[in-house]
C-alpha cells in the first residue's frame, strides 16, 4: 500500500534474488501495471491509467403478486397466493395475511 502522496517502499530480504523481479500496481478503476525491476538504486514509478469495468447485464424480476383494481373490484391470480398444500380457495384466503 502506498502513502497518501503515492510514495511506497519495499524491503527485500538479503537472500532474495535481485534478478527477474517485477512489481505490480493494481487499484479498482485503474488498469493493472507491471514493471520489471532491473536496478534497485533507481526509483520504480507507476503511472496508473483510468479504466472502466463493464458490469454484466442484470435482469431484475419481481416475484410479488400482482393486484389490480377496477372500481370496487380486486383482481388477482390465486396461484400467486397459494401454497402447494392448499386444496380449496378457503385455504388460500385463510393463509393470506395483510
Amino acid at each position: 500500500m502506498s502513502k497518501d502522496n503515492g510514495e511506497f517502499s519495499l524491503q527485500l530480504p538479503a537472500t532474495a534474488s535481485q534478478s527477474g523481479l517485477t512489481a505490480e500496481a493494481t487499484c479498482i478503476g485503474f488498469e493493472r501495471q507491471t514493471v520489471v525491476i532491473t536496478n534497485f538504486a533507481l526509483p520504480c514509478n507507476f503511472v496508473l491509467l483510468a479504466a472502466s469495468n463493464q458490469l454484466q447485464t442484470v435482469i431484475v424480476k419481481d416475484k410479488r403478486p400482482v393486484l389490480r383494481t377496477h372500481g370496487d373490484t380486486l383482481s388477482y391470480k390465486v396461484s400467486d397466493f397459494s401454497n402447494p398444500q392448499d386444496r380449496v380457495i378457503g385455504d388460500v384466503i385463510k393463509n393470506y395475511r395483510v
